[in-house]
């Protein structure tokens, strides 16, 4: 399969997992990569096990989970290169 194809594909390769508290998780069928969208505002903790599980930095509402204001609730021990 082409690249450029794949790459197409994967902007609309994102499938809803599950919503949990005011998360929307999303996974990249073609990329393996991670996601959670605030649904509304409110608070309640990311499913980062879920999140880090999957393929490169997650995103969280569009940001890289490292910059993210959620970064503080990274698990310790968490190295980014």
């Amino acid at each position: 399969m082409s690249l450029v194809p794949r790459f197409i594909r994967a902007w609309f390769a994102w499938r809803d997992v599950f919503a949990a508290g005011c998360w929307l998780y999303e996974v990249n069928e073609i990329t393996g990569k991670r996601r959670a969208l605030s649904l509304f505002g409110g608070y309640s903790p990311l499913a980062w096990e879920w999140l880090l599980s999957g393929r490169g930095m997650p995103t969280i509402d569009g940001v890289p989970a490292w910059r993210s204001r959620y970064r503080d609730t990274l698990p310790d021990g968490m190295i980014w290169g």
